[in-house]
C-alpha cells in the first residue's frame, strides 16, 4: 500500500514535470504530510531514519540554490518527499540511481543531437523510474 502510494504520486508529479517543466510545491508538502503521518501511524521507520531521508532532499535542495537551479527546487522537495517515505539509505540510493540513470540518458541525447549540453531534462521521470 505504502510503495503504491508513492509510485502514485510520483506518476502524478512526473507527467506534470514532463508536461510544464514544473512541479507545484503544495503537491509535494500534501505528499510529504501523507508520508509523515502514515509513520506516526504505523512506524515502519524510525524518526531519525524518516528525518534523514528527508534531509537528504533538503540537501539537494541546498545543492539546487548553490548551483542556480542546475537541479530544480522541485526536484529537491521530490527528495524530501521520498525521503519521508523511503528514509535514509533508500532515499540515498533513489537519488544516486535516478541521477546516474538521467545522466546516462543525458549522455544519448546529447550525443543523438535531441539535446544541448545547456538543455534541461525534467528529473522526476526518472526519480519515478
Amino acid at each position: 500500500m505504502e510503495m503504491a502510494s508513492l509510485l502514485g504520486m510520483l506518476g502524478l508529479i512526473s507527467a506534470e514535470d514532463i508536461r510544464t517543466h514544473h512541479i507545484r510545491d503544495i503537491e509535494i508538502y500534501l505528499f510529504a504530510i501523507v508520508g509523515v503521518g502514515y509513520h506516526m501511524l504505523f512506524h515502519r521507520i524510525g524518526i531519525l531514519d524518516l528525518v534523514g531521508g528527508m534531509a537528504i532532499g533538503g540537501l539537494v535542495y541546498g545543492i539546487s540554490l548553490l548551483t542556480d537551479e542546475a537541479i530544480g527546487k522541485g526536484d529537491a522537495l521530490i527528495f524530501m518527499l521520498t525521503g519521508s517515505f523511503l528514509g535514509f539509505k533508500a532515499n540515498a540510493l533513489l537519488v544516486w540511481f535516478s541521477s546516474l540513470l538521467m545522466a546516462i540518458v543525458g549522455v544519448v541525447m546529447i550525443f543523438l543531437g535531441k539535446k544541448k549540453l545547456k538543455d534541461h531534462i525534467p528529473m522526476a521521470p526518472f526519480i519515478f523510474v
